[in-house]
């Protein structure tokens, strides 16, 4: 077994099985806010992509300063996006407790 090969395809496996977890148990059968507290502190994460970037290419670019608007919104979505996947996390342990022996 080559492990460099098989790595990318069990993490894979993985992701799908988590999202298919959270689609059905939390959003088909019933809704549960853990859906959105997941949902939420996805979007969060991806929409604080561009202002990362911006804040690298003024971290290299020589004389180019980052404004402070671009900061604060980043460190917003950042602390917002782990809030929401922190809770949700807690809230998932705290639903499959009842699982445990």
């Amino acid at each position: 077994m080559k492990v460099m090969r098989v790595i990318p395809l069990i993490s894979i496996l993985l992701f799908r099985a988590f999202f298919r977890r959270i689609w059905t148990r939390y959003f088909k059968r019933g809704f549960h806010p853990l859906f959105l507290l997941y949902l939420l502190g996805i979007v969060l994460s991806l929409a604080s992509i561009p202002f990362l970037v911006e804040i690298l290419r003024n971290l290299f670019v020589a004389g180019s300063v980052t404004p402070n608007s671009v900061l604060l919104i980043y460190i917003f979505l950042v602390i917002s996006s782990l809030q929401s996947l922190f809770f949700a996390m807690w809230m998932d342990i705290q639903d499959n407790d009842r699982l445990q022996i």
